[in-house]
C-alpha cells in the first residue's frame, strides 16, 4: 500500500470547508449557495463525491444542476509518483494527506475538458450518514 493510502480512512466522509456558488444578477439580485464538497472512500477502490448544502436561501438556478451532477461515484488509486488519484467523469483529483495533519487531504483538481484547475482541502470527519437528496 502506498504512503498516500496509509492514512486514508474508508467509509468516513471527508469534507471541504464552506464554499460558495454565487451569481450577482444583472438586475441587482445577489444569488448564492453555501456548500461543502464531500468524498467517501470505499473498499474496491471506489470514491463517492457529493455536495452538502449548508445554506440555500438564495440559490442560483444552475446550482441545482451542479448538485445533481456532483453526486457521482469514481475510482481512486495511487499513481506512479505515489500520489492519491481520484477519477470522476468530469473531474480528476490528485493529492496527498498532509504530513503534519494526516486527517487533511490536499488535492489539485482539474477538469481537462474545460481546461480548468483549482485546489481543495478535505478534512476527515466522523462516520455518519450523508444526505441522499440535494436542494
Amino acid at each position: 500500500m502506498g504512503e498516500a493510502l496509509r492514512h486514508l480512512t474508508l467509509d468516513v466522509p471527508y469534507r471541504t470547508g464552506p464554499l460558495s456558488w454565487t451569481d450577482p444578477d444583472a438586475g441587482g439580485v445577489f444569488f448564492y449557495v453555501v456548500y461543502r464538497e464531500c468524498l467517501r472512500f470505499s473498499a474496491g477502490d471506489q470514491v463517492r463525491r457529493w455536495c452538502e448544502v449548508i445554506d440555500d436561501s438564495r440559490p442560483p438556478q444552475l446550482f441545482r444542476l451542479f448538485v445533481e451532477t456532483t453526486d457521482v461515484v469514481g475510482s481512486y488509486r495511487v499513481n506512479e509518483r505515489g500520489y492519491l488519484k481520484c477519477v470522476f467523469p468530469d473531474l480528476e483529483l490528485t493529492g496527498l494527506p498532509c504530513e503534519q495533519a494526516p486527517e487533511l487531504l490536499v488535492f489539485h483538481a482539474s477538469r481537462a475538458r474545460l481546461g480548468v484547475s483549482f485546489s481543495f482541502v478535505y478534512t476527515r470527519g466522523a462516520a455518519e450518514a450523508e444526505p441522499s437528496d440535494g436542494l
